[in-house]
């Protein structure tokens, strides 16, 4: 099954965090941050949520367009997340008809072990 139990946190927290920032500009005149938060079920497990805030404005000639790119797991592997945040941005910007089959070659690939690479 789905490891996501509480529609909740789908259709309201998991939005509200990962666009919560829309309103305010990027610290120090960057144009990308990455952060994370957790959120907790009700019966206790805990959600890894990792997320990638972009001013992508350039690429669509508007200087407010943003995105957020979440990835939510189980695991708490955050070097993993923010690689693979991060190689969405830059293959979104360079080919960005080839992100979803990027993103389904990702999905099946085996984890790597404890002190392997990505």
């Amino acid at each position: 099954g789905c490891c996501i139990r509480d529609e909740r946190l789908v259709q309201r927290d998991i939005p509200q965090f990962c666009l919560s920032h829309a309103e305010r500009g990027f610290a120090d005149g960057a144009r990308t941050e990455t952060f994370t938060f957790v959120l907790t079920q009700s019966d206790g497990t805990r959600l890894f949520c990792f997320c990638r805030r972009c001013d992508i404005g350039a690429v669509f000639r508007d200087s407010d367009c943003k995105e957020s790119l979440c990835v939510v797991s189980l695991f708490p592997y955050f070097s993993l997340f923010s690689k693979l945040l991060q190689s969405i941005h830059v293959l979104r910007q360079l080919q960005p008809r080839s992100v979803h089959t990027f993103l389904e070659q990702f999905f099946y690939m085996p984890f790597p072990l404890p002190g392997e690479a990505f």
